[in-house]
């Protein structure tokens, strides 16, 4: 399974007021207010990258499950193969229902007894 996620448009400009705020009111955390305090560009740009990572700031884009064989292991049975790939490009409440429904539908027959969900290893270079 992978989610792709951005940040929503408007994130950008509310880093700044965000982290000053926190800051302020002493709502930091004492590791990112040391980065804060070090160089305000570099940790408004890393809150910026985290962005889309949150639910109060990014967006779902994209949801794309594979099942089937995993390379390198034979069980010596046939196992079947399905992708899903659900794209939101605009998000809102509706479209974002139809992804979690689909999501939920093409999951339906999961198996945590004999099923796995595992995350793909990018190549080795």
């Amino acid at each position: 399974m992978d989610i792709e996620t951005l940040t929503l448009p408007d994130f950008r400009e509310r880093i700044g007021p965000q982290l000053e705020k926190l800051l302020k009111l002493g709502n930091m955390r004492l590791e990112q207010q040391q980065r804060y305090l070090e160089d305000i560009a570099i940790e408004e740009e890393r809150c910026y990258q985290l962005g889309s990572l949150s639910a109060t700031s990014g967006r779902v884009v994209s949801i794309a499950v594979q099942e089937g064989p995993v390379a390198g292991f034979d069980f010596g049975v046939e196992q079947r193969a399905r992708k899903l790939c659900l794209v939101l490009l605009k998000p809102g409440k509706s479209r974002t229902r139809k992804i979690a429904a689909g999501i939920l539908e093409f999951m339906k027959d999961f198996d945590c007894e004999t099923d796995e969900i595992a995350r793909p290893q990018p190549p080795r270079v």
